[in-house]
């Protein structure tokens, strides 16, 4: 079996092009997204340039989908050679660090810094 790559926040930007540049190397990956239905779309964009991609849903704040994808993993892959940590969100662009909401910080925080740690 090729080495396998979990590529979280993988279905646009940075995440997207680093799922391409790594299947290119011949390594199977799994494009992850907080919204399936996105990560559908950026697979079949992937697979209209050849490349293939499987496509699991993954919240790293939601400690049940990173259940459900761990579970996943040891039904149908059995492990994971390479983790690309690129999930994240920067919802408060524009926005004074002085005005910024708490709650704001703490979906950040919770998104940027704790998802990585569960």
């Amino acid at each position: 079996m090729d080495r396998v790559c979990i590529v979280t926040g993988g279905n646009r930007g940075i995440g997207l092009e680093i799922c391409r540049q790594i299947s290119s190397l011949g390594i199977a990956v799994m494009l992850t997204a907080r919204d399936k239905e996105l990560g559908n779309r950026a697979r079949e964009k992937l697979a209209e340039e050849g490349i293939g991609v499987v496509v699991q849903q993954l919240d790293v704040t939601d400690a049940g989908s990173i259940l459900r994808l761990v579970n996943f993993i040891d039904r149908k892959v059995g492990r994971v050679d390479i983790l690309v940590n690129n999930a994240g969100i920067y919802i408060d662009r524009g926005i004074s660090p002085l005005e910024i909401d708490s709650d704001l910080v703490r979906q950040t925080m919770e998104t940027n810094f704790y998802g990585p740690l569960k």
